[in-house]
């Protein structure tokens, strides 16, 4: 029997193959008008943003900013992991950058099985192309070669001498022309107060930073110290390999195998923080030594699973597994600080359902 899922999938795939053989301006037009319908009849309020392909837009320098633009200047954007052919995503968003960061130095960190047209194309733009020999063991969820493509771009990055590094990857896009500049103002205006070695703040965004899962520190993107993201990804290589089955675990279970919380407890550890598996602890960290952005601040377009989905893991109507630590919770854990929170530490031991992404508090 073909599950209701399935009947949606192939309804989707036979209607985009018909529309595929009408022009773009037709097509267009009837996605507007059945946008405007569903909006109109459904439960649910629905909204559209558009994002260019090409990088190819208007220069940043033509443009009148309504504000001051800050300065890119001694920072480095690393886009790590496989380059992305489709739409030549990955090349275009380093032409994009070229235009939108001006003084940036761009580093694409892949592998060394890359085609070379495609790596030589990168070079053309101006970009710094990094490769490596991916590693014989992926480690869980493959963050052993996550953490080697990261940091051999952020190593080259500190070889070239700045002091400022973003980590991105090479299948998201960075769409705010003004990102690098906020980030370093933030940095600036939530100095460290007490963190031994670190230097900064390390920023992440609200995209896969888990609010009820602890040490769920996204590792999509990142923005640090050069010194301080050196560190957080020399991570000691797992010895596990193959993919993780998160049926049936409980949130507890699940920070042994999920990559966010690998590379977080990891770092902290080695920087001589004592990772109390709880809430309390992870909310305190977050207000101590880390710094949280809504993903809306970079503009991150992300077309690996949900490419017409604006905002991924987040709705009105439950608490999802990802539930996601917001800028607006990061500030109030960050100006409470020394307060008592009554955080709910069973749902440590809640099961992750992973058919709906959900764990009921």
């Amino acid at each position: 029997m073909v599950s209701a899922y399935r009947l949606r999938a192939l309804a989707t795939s036979a209607l985009s193959g018909i529309l595929s053989v009408f022009p773009y301006k037709l097509v267009n037009l009837f996605f507007d008008a059945a946008h405007q319908a569903a909006h109109a009849k459904g439960p649910d309020f629905l909204t559209l943003h558009r994002r260019a392909k090409s990088g190819a837009t208007v220069p940043w320098s033509v443009l009148t900013p309504p504000v001051p633009r800050g300065t890119t200047q001694n920072c480095a954007l690393v886009l790590q992991g496989p380059l992305r052919h489709e739409d030549a995503f990955t090349l275009e968003s380093v032409r994009y950058y070229t235009q939108t960061m001006p003084g940036c130095l761009l580093i694409v960190s892949t592998w060394e099985s890359e085609p070379a047209e495609a790596l030589d194309a990168l070079r053309s733009l101006g970009a710094v192309v990094v490769v490596s020999k991916q590693p014989s063991v992926g480690g869980a969820m493959n963050v052993n070669r996550q953490a080697k493509s990261a940091l051999a771009g952020i190593v080259r990055a500190r070889e070239l001498g700045v002091e400022w590094v973003a980590k991105s990857r090479c299948d998201q896009r960075l769409c705010n022309p003004n990102v690098m500049p906020a980030l370093r103002d933030l940095a600036a205006a939530f100095p460290l107060e007490d963190a031994g070695s670190q230097r900064a703040r390390l920023i992440g965004t609200s995209l896969n930073t888990s609010r009820y899962c602890p040490f769920h520190f996204s590792d999509q993107f990142m923005f640090g110290h050069i010194a301080d993201m050196e560190r957080y990804w020399s991570f000691p290589e797992d010895p596990r390999d193959g993919p993780v089955k998160l049926d049936n675990m409980t949130v507890r279970q699940m920070l042994e195998v999920t990559p966010e919380a690998l590379l977080a407890r990891s770092y902290l550890q080695r920087s001589g923080w004592a990772c109390e598996t709880s809430l309390a602890a992870w909310w305190r960290v977050l207000a101590e030594r880390f710094l949280i952005i809504d993903r809306e601040l970079p503009d991150i377009y992300w077309p690996k699973y949900f490419p017409r989905r604006e905002r991924h893991y987040e709705c009105y109507e439950e608490i999802l597994g990802w539930t996601q630590m917001r800028f607006s919770d990061w500030l109030r854990l960050y100006t409470a600080r020394g307060e008592a929170f009554a955080a709910p530490e069973h749902a440590l031991d809640l099961a992750y359902d992973t058919k709906t992404s959900t764990v009921k508090l």
